[in-house]
């Protein structure tokens, strides 16, 4: 073999190793794009987690240790790496949206009770005002009609005021007859004992 003919394989042989060098780099650049593009869909996702974490009423509870952070060598780890943490921000968003909803079940539902426990109070009170002042007169039987009604009316009040999205009727009706029977049976409680 000539001289030539070493030359002429080393030179192919060269162009092959700079064609597999030049597959590579172009391989890698394209997953260092995909990583890059993962990485720039991943950032925004991960501040409107961050803000929905501040808004979040729940208890915060240790996590398990973290574990050290893998550092890939190449792009393409990188961009498997970037996957796994989109995996997760998805599980956490999922988390978030059940806790979130959870909240906002419960916010209505406090403040409707306390809606219907106060116009139920609020209703029953004229009544035992104006019993003890009507006690031995006609006008009785309006007071005890309207020791009836009022908590009626206050009842609907409450219910117009309410939450629309979520009246919670059935347990106004409870706070309001629990309320107004508490009411009126402390009443005549202290009256057959002579206390009014």
């Amino acid at each position: 073999m000539s001289a030539w003919d070493d030359y002429a394989t080393a030179a192919q042989r060269l162009d092959e190793v700079r064609q597999e060098a030049a597959s590579i780099v172009s391989s890698q650049a394209a997953a260092l794009d995909g990583a890059l593009g993962e990485l720039a869909a991943l950032r925004p996702r991960l501040a409107v987690q961050r803000a929905r974490l501040s808004t979040v009423d729940a208890p915060r509870l240790p996590g398990p240790p973290l574990a050290p952070e893998a550092t890939p060598t190449d792009p393409a780890g990188a961009a498997a790496l970037l996957r796994e943490s989109a995996d997760r921000v998805r599980a956490v968003d999922a988390i978030l949206s059940t806790v979130e909803a959870d909240q906002s079940r419960r916010r209505p539902v406090r403040r409707n009770a306390l809606l219907y426990l106060g116009f139920a109070v609020l209703m029953a009170l004229p009544a035992l005002v104006a019993l003890p002042l009507v006690r031995r007169s006609v006008l009785l039987v309006p007071v005890v009609g309207c020791a009836a009604f009022f908590p009626i009316l206050g009842y609907g009040l409450a219910w117009l005021l309410a939450d629309r999205r979520n009246r919670t009727p059935v347990l106004g009706a409870v706070v309001s007859i629990a309320a107004v029977l508490a009411i009126y049976l402390i009443y005549l409680t202290l009256l057959l004992a002579g206390a009014l």
